[in-house]
């Protein structure tokens, strides 16, 4: 079970998420043009694009998880290390435009 608050600031980019349960938080700075963190707890994240668009169709950071988008900006896979979880969704864990 998750249980995350999250933090924005006023340009409404994500600076912190939270989780309640496990009391551990994630930090987020140094913003790429589209809005996306660059920093995320110290490592460095890294965005793939398709032209022309300006959601990410993948994420990751740099030692750490991995997140691929279809093109409605849903995610559709998290990959850690050698562990992935494939999403089937019905509109959470959507990018927005």
């Amino acid at each position: 079970m998750y249980n995350f608050t999250y933090t924005y600031d006023p340009s409404h980019r994500l600076v912190s998420a939270t989780d309640e349960i496990n009391s551990t938080s994630r930090s987020y700075g140094d913003y790429d043009l589209n809005g996306f963190p660059l920093d995320v707890d110290g490592s460095s994240a890294n965005y793939s694009y398709d032209s022309g668009r300006k959601r990410p169709k993948s994420i990751s950071v740099s030692g750490g998880p991995g997140i691929l988008f279809d093109s409605k900006g849903w995610a559709i896979e998290f990959a850690e290390g050698l562990d992935s979880i494939a999403f089937e969704n019905s509109g959470s864990l959507q990018i927005c435009d």
